[in-house]
């Protein structure tokens, strides 16, 4: 067991890097942290002003990190240079509880306490298909098949 301590409130989202061991780890605080596996941060936290982070993904060639925050809104990072990318992406009424990339990266399916999921095109930000309005209340998982031409939700 190893206690990492750097973020100031509650950590909702963990991610691992296959390529460098590292960890993700993303807040309620508002930040983003990239960890070693000793538990050295990497760089500087990563900070935005949507409030709380609930959920992140890591793209499948681990180059990029989506966020999914408080506000609604969804932040599109670069990981080694620990930027964001573009502005914030804009649809959900509620915060954005859970992500997921498909396999080939083409795209990113967010769900939202709005009770809606919606389908993302990870280069320009804008929603690929109408929102899919659930019976259930709160979005809190999504999940690509491994072929990636369909997706679960709960």
């Amino acid at each position: 067991e190893r206690i990492i301590e750097g973020h100031s409130e509650f950590i909702w989202s963990l991610a691992y890097l296959k390529a460098s061991c590292n960890v993700m780890s993303a807040s309620e605080d508002g930040s983003i942290r990239q960890w070693k596996r000793d538990g050295e941060p990497v760089g500087k936290p990563w900070h935005d002003d949507g409030g709380g982070m609930g959920t992140m993904a890591v793209s499948p060639d681990e180059t990029m990190v989506v966020c999914g925050s408080a506000d609604s809104k969804l932040r599109l990072w670069n990981i080694k240079e620990g930027n964001m990318i573009g502005e914030p992406w804009e649809g959900h009424d509620a915060g954005v509880r859970c992500l997921d990339w498909s396999p080939d990266a083409l795209e990113i399916a967010s769900g939202s306490e709005d009770g809606t999921i919606r389908c993302w095109n990870p280069d320009t930000g804008r929603q690929i298909a109408p929102p899919i309005k659930t019976s259930h209340g709160w979005v809190e998982a999504v999940k690509y098949s491994p072929q990636g031409d369909k997706f679960i939700s709960g």
